[in-house]
């Protein structure tokens, strides 16, 4: 558990892998794929792993007032898991799922009652104000999909969960110049030491992450002390945990499995 200055924000993330995370390591290290819940109330991307993982996280699935669908991979997106997590209430008080409007297709297609956003449509998830960006990464070849990063507001509060995507667009950054962020949650695939990958056209790299938080500190986007939260790490472009947490100094924290951010 971490201690954030504020005491109030509650991130649980229930995986942090990319998607080539199929099996565990022979050391017995293992990322389910990229999900997390916010405030107890908010699940960003749905992987078909989350309601088992919710369950051993003593989580209830009751609990979850919104979904919010970055975009329709499967390690981001299950329709049987969102299903399942859905069919824990009555249907008058089920969770709300947000996503673009082409996933939204999708979700009614199954039967699944969902919200189309627009990026840079401000809309109310309840007490939360959300502001969905668009995310510099590929889709899965259905029509007019955008993925998403996700801005949210809770009362003094705010965090940008930006997973899948490589830098900012910049109609993105212009919405954030506007921001002063209590936390960033970004997409960290690559890590240090793979200059040349191919995807850091659709991913960050740590050089690439170092880069842009700099940038935000200076324009104070990100708040003196703000963490830089990395998820969605490759199994073959990180080393192991400990390694990687010794090779980070603050605001970066490298998230894993079950890390709970208070």
């Amino acid at each position: 558990m971490e201690n954030n200055p504020n005491a109030a924000p509650l991130f649980l993330f229930l995986g942090t892998g990319a998607a080539d995370w199929q099996k565990p390591e022979p050391s017995g290290e293992f990322r389910a794929f990229s999900s997390m819940l916010a405030f107890n109330k908010i699940l960003f991307d749905c992987p078909a792993h989350v309601p088992l993982t919710l369950e051993k996280q003593k989580v209830s699935l009751n609990a979850i007032d919104y979904i919010f669908i970055s975009h329709s991979h499967r390690d981001h997106f299950d329709v049987e898991a969102i299903k399942c997590i859905l069919a824990s209430r009555p249907i008058e008080t089920r969770a709300l799922v947000y996503s673009c409007t082409a996933v939204v297709e999708i979700l009614q297609n199954a039967g699944i009652e969902a919200c189309g956003v627009e990026p840079f449509l401000v809309f109310n998830a309840g007490e939360f104000n959300v502001v969905p960006l668009t995310a510099n990464h590929s889709v899965t070849g259905i029509k007019d999909e955008i993925p998403l990063h996700y801005l949210v507001s809770l009362k003094t509060y705010s965090w940008l969960y930006a997973l899948d995507g490589a830098w900012l667009p910049y109609a993105s950054w212009e919405v954030l110049r506007g921001c002063k962020l209590d936390a960033l949650i970004i997409d960290a695939t690559i890590g240090d030491g793979h200059e040349g990958d191919y995807r850091i056209f659709e991913h960050n790299s740590l050089p690439m992450i170092r880069i842009m938080v700099e940038t935000m500190q200076k324009t104070d986007v990100l708040k003196p002390n703000a963490p830089v939260i990395l998820t969605h790490l490759a199994r073959t472009l990180h080393p192991d945990q400990k390694t990687l947490e010794q090779s980070l100094e603050l605001p970066f924290i490298a998230a894993y499995d079950g890390m709970l951010w208070v």
